[in-house]
């Protein structure tokens, strides 16, 4: 993450739902028994629910000492739960966004991790077992529809009957591994009438399998689930467990792969996916797909359309911005005109990916005036198939962008988000733990990592934000060289008469100057896909 102008409040950010005062956990503090534990919620089963309704979803892991409490940064999403601190009811609201949420159990005591929450937007249905063969499929269900399921043992197989008409496309997409982090592998099959398998998908999206089939004929068919584990072992048998959590979306009605952003606040997103036909009148969010887990804001970019081929880009991409392109044919070249001054440094990425596209891009900088390429890049790494290149303009002159796929593939899913970005000096704040504990008396050592990149030499001056009255912080400060260049510790104190306190709080760095500057540490244990800069700050006080 480098520098940016970006402030945000804690108060804007995070909202507690259900949450306990601070006397309240003051009491629970000192009233606890020494074997009073916090919450170590990890999952929910099932993993969401669809909007505008009511679930009660099982609470896997340690409930801890009760009452707990329940934090979401999410408007419209209200939890109750039970005193043995095992079920959670949740409502989601009619406008609450869909796709991937977060949430956190609290005590007194302390804080569980992250915990994933989908919200969806189409009817939802439970898995019933047994269901390991054709013959146990219950009656087919009725699509759209979205099946919450689980794996719950090695060998466990979960088949479900559907009836689809000749003419029609189906679509059958699990999120299991990549949005809540489970640790499965699965494999999706879709079986003919006369149970053949004529489909089969394993990594989709991430881990993840998703099956698109052009229906031929009419009839009963069955979708089949099954899974390996994420991480290999010496097991031949398919695996399963209380983990091997899923959620499975079976529709013949609109489905989202990606979203095309507007280009100006006068236009709307364009959504591209299958049976989006007479759905333009609806906004992407309203639709079910993939697009909800990678959901961007898109905060401070300038969004360029790709040129139609026939015409191609005229005029020089702005710095900085993102394009957002698609490979339409075999073979095709997207190809966007740049003009740099000598020594510009500038830095160029291509992701899709990581966006869970079907891309594997190539970037070339070509110079205008003679065709020359000046630089080829493909993959960032081995097992990353985005690209990332710093380069520096060697004279002032037109350059141009290419990119296309390296084996000359195209699909529907072939689009790239292409980001143009000064190749400025910067610095990354990171701290390793998400969740801290601030007890008694005893100073809180805080120790943050920065990585500065670019010849970065500025002053670095680190501290913490959204604190509770009662609690000092002691900032440190990171200079160029020495020591504190790469690592610093601050210091949180009670003061007398602080309040016991359990909320989310920000670790900043701010560098001084004509225009101050700020950047957000990372907790190095946040999910892949979750809030990366919220520290979780448990305040107990001594009890008196």
């Amino acid at each position: 993450m480098n520098l940016s102008s970006r402030r945000r409040s804690p108060a804007t950010v995070s909202r507690c739902v259900c949450c306990l005062s601070a006397w309240t956990l003051l009491l629970a503090a000192i009233t606890s028994p020494a074997s009073a534990e916090a919450p170590e919620a990890k999952s929910l089963y099932p993993a969401g629910l669809q909007r505008g309704t009511a679930a009660d979803l099982n609470v896997r892991g340690k409930p801890g000492t009760q009452p707990a409490s329940i934090w979401s940064e999410t408007d419209g999403l209200s939890f109750e739960l039970d005193e043995k601190g095992t079920t959670l009811k949740v409502t989601a609201a009619d406008d609450v966004p869909p796709g991937l949420h977060w949430i956190r159990f609290y005590n007194g005591e302390g804080a569980g991790p992250l915990v994933p929450l989908l919200v969806g937007v189409l009817p939802e249905h439970r898995e019933e077992e047994s269901n390991n063969r054709l013959d146990e499929a219950k009656e087919p269900l009725a699509t759209p529809v979205l099946v919450n399921g689980i794996l719950n043992k090695s060998g466990d197989i979960d088949t479900y009957a559907i009836e689809l008409k000749a003419g029609s496309t189906f679509v059958a997409s699990i999120e299991s591994h990549r949005s809540l982090a489970t640790p499965a592998d699965p494999v999706l099959q879709l079986l003919s009438p006369d149970g053949f398998v004529i489909e089969q998908n394993d990594d989709h999206h991430g881990f993840d399998p998703q099956i698109v089939h052009a229906v031929q004929q009419d009839g009963t068919y069955y979708v089949r689930v099954f899974a390996f584990p994420a991480t290999p072992n010496s097991t031949i048998n398919f695996a399963g467990s209380n983990d091997y959590v899923y959620r499975l979306t079976l529709t013949i009605g609109p489905f989202v792969d990606h979203v095309v952003p507007a280009e100006s606040p006068e236009a709307s997103p364009r959504a591209v996916g299958w049976n989006l036909a007479g759905v333009d009148s609806v906004t992407p969010d309203d639709l079910p797909g993939l697009h909800t887990i990678h959901r961007s804001h898109h905060e401070e970019r300038t969004f360029v359309a790709e040129e139609a081929e026939s015409t191609g880009r005229a005029e020089p991409l702005p710095v900085p911005c993102t394009v957002v392109g698609h490979i339409d044919a075999q073979g095709q070249v997207d190809a966007y005109p740049l003009k740099a001054a000598k020594g510009d440094a500038l830095r160029f990425r291509v992701r899709s990916r990581s966006l869970d596209g079907a891309h594997d891009p190539v970037l070339k900088v070509v110079q205008v005036s003679d065709g020359k390429v000046l630089k080829e890049v493909d993959d960032i790494a081995r097992g990353n198939l985005d690209v990332e290149l710093a380069w520096r303009s060697p004279a002032d002159g037109d350059y141009r962008l290419e990119i296309f796929d390296r084996f000359g593939h195209a699909s529907l899913r072939h689009v790239y988000h292409l980001d143009v970005d000064r190749d400025t000096p910067g610095v990354e704040l990171s701290v390793a733990n998400d969740r801290l504990m601030l007890k008694d008396d005893n100073p809180l050592e805080i120790k943050a990592t920065l990585n500065r990149a670019k010849g970065f030499r500025d002053d670095v001056s680190v501290t913490a934000t959204g604190l509770p009255e009662g609690i000092e912080v002691t900032p440190a400060t990171s200079s160029a060289s020495g020591d504190t260049s790469k690592e610093v510790t601050l210091k949180l104190q009670q003061k007398e008469g602080a309040a016991a306190f359990s909320g989310p709080i920000r670790i900043v760095g701010t560098t001084a100057g004509e225009t101050p500057l700020e950047v957000e540490a990372v907790a190095g244990d946040a999910p892949a896909l979750g809030p990366k800069t919220q520290v979780w700050l448990t305040v107990i006080v001594k009890a008196e």
